[in-house]
């Protein structure tokens, strides 16, 4: 429920992109926006939330933190490891003030989890970032979202080998067609 309210947030990048730096995109990519936002949309269960309040944070905070990625490729260093480096050191001073506020336990099964999440994460932002210097944010963003969430369908289908309702997947069959629009140049 939380990845689809926060796919949901790329309104934001999008709009940014487009109001802020002029960035133009086709008719049918605007087609392709709206079928994957209305597919995270249909996703996520709201009424399982117990604040709309905590629902539109999400949203905004995600969607502002995707927007650094946007702003920093605009009028950043050229070497995106500055900004890397300044993202994941915010994160782990983060979780470690968590976790020094709840008295957690570091294990070296965390540890290690942490370590096997965080390095391909590190290297989604670092070629997601080279990947707006020629892709405008206004495809980049939905494009990424939608592809981060088609993979793990299929990682739940083929891994876990998860069954999905009728519902979920014309809900899926709209997020590929919105992908399929999002290419039409």
């Amino acid at each position: 429920l939380s990845v689809s309210i926060m796919r949901i947030s790329l309104v934001i990048p999008i709009l940014v992109s487009l109001f802020f730096f002029r960035e133009s995109i086709f008719f049918f990519n605007f087609i392709g926006i709206g079928l994957i936002l209305l597919s995270f949309i249909l996703m996520a269960d709201a009424g399982t939330f117990r604040s709309l309040g905590w629902i539109f944070m999400l949203i905004f905070v995600t969607g502002i933190s995707e927007t650094a990625m946007k702003i920093y490729n605009e009028f950043g260093l050229p070497n995106h490891s500055l900004f890397v480096l300044i993202l994941f050191a915010s994160a782990l001073l983060t979780n470690l003030i968590i976790i020094l506020y709840k008295r957690k336990k570091i294990t070296q099964k965390s540890f290690g989890q942490g370590m096997i999440l965080g390095i391909p994460n590190q290297l989604t932002t670092v070629f997601f970032l080279k990947s707006l210097k020629s892709i405008p944010a206004s495809t980049a963003f939905p494009l990424f979202a939608s592809g981060v969430v088609v993979i793990c369908i299929f990682s739940d289908m083929f891994f876990w080998k998860k069954t999905f309702t009728l519902k979920q997947k014309l809900i899926f069959a709209v997020m590929i067609v919105g992908i399929a629009f999002l290419n039409i140049q």
